[in-house]
């Protein structure tokens, strides 16, 4: 009865959380709409964190290896994390070489006079689909997790999460202050 009592207690929040997660990649493809470059590339983030980041955000295999290092996992849980982590890296790789690609297109195009109106509203919409693909691998990461892990662990993995977000400020910070002081 008291593990109920806790699941009953924790599935709420658990649950805003992860819609908090979803809410976030709908507002960053409302903001594509007007300034995907600005989304895509995270010029609202410090310069340490966009260092680090992929396409808008943060990478979903670094998290979930990140998780299995910091949660304790029970049965084939193990396997089942290891399984779609790799899953992640082959959607990451995919969706990093078609950006990549893209970029090279444009860099062509540009360099031969054949860019035109019509391609303006093509890139843009190239990007926006990127970045939306690379949500969609995060959102992913988050489903897949909570079909994996146990309430208790979803919990212990959405501090992990927080903690590794943190450290990332307080990379900027470190950087900010040595900047300041030279």
């Amino acid at each position: 009865m008291v593990n109920k009592f806790h699941a009953a207690r924790i599935n709420p929040i658990l649950d805003a959380i992860f819609s908090h997660y979803n809410q976030l990649f709908k507002m960053k493809q409302s903001a594509g709409k007007i300034d995907i470059f600005s989304i895509l590339y995270g010029c609202w983030m410090p310069p340490t964190t966009r260092h680090i980041m992929w396409i808008g955000g943060y990478h979903p295999s670094d998290v979930i290896e990140l998780i299995m290092t910091h949660v304790e996992l029970y049965g084939d849980q193990k396997n089942k994390m290891l399984q779609l982590k790799d899953t992640l890296l082959k959607d990451e790789t995919d969706n990093t070489r078609e950006l990549e690609s893209l970029q090279k297109h444009i860099s062509t195009s540009l360099s031969g006079n054949a860019f035109v109106d019509k391609g303006d509203e093509y890139v843009m919409t190239s990007f926006a689909t990127h970045m939306s693909s690379a949500d969609t691998v995060r959102q992913k990461s988050l489903t897949e997790m909570q079909r994996i892990l146990k309430e208790t662990q979803q919990v212990a993995s959405v501090f992990t999460m927080n903690d590794y977000f943190k450290r990332f400020f307080t990379l900027n910070h470190l950087w900010e202050s040595r900047q300041r002081n030279n």
